[in-house]
């Protein structure tokens, strides 16, 4: 394994969590802002 290839995989890396970090942030406000409604 080159190094490249592990910068490579770490920023895939990286990129996936902050996806997801965004995707819980936005879905948890969705769930707050149905649960006001109701």
């Amino acid at each position: 394994m080159k190094f490249e290839d592990l910068w490579y995989s770490i920023i895939l890396l990286l990129r996936f969590r902050i996806k997801a970090d965004y995707f819980n942030i936005h879905f948890s406000w969705l769930i707050k802002k149905n649960r006001g409604q109701i």
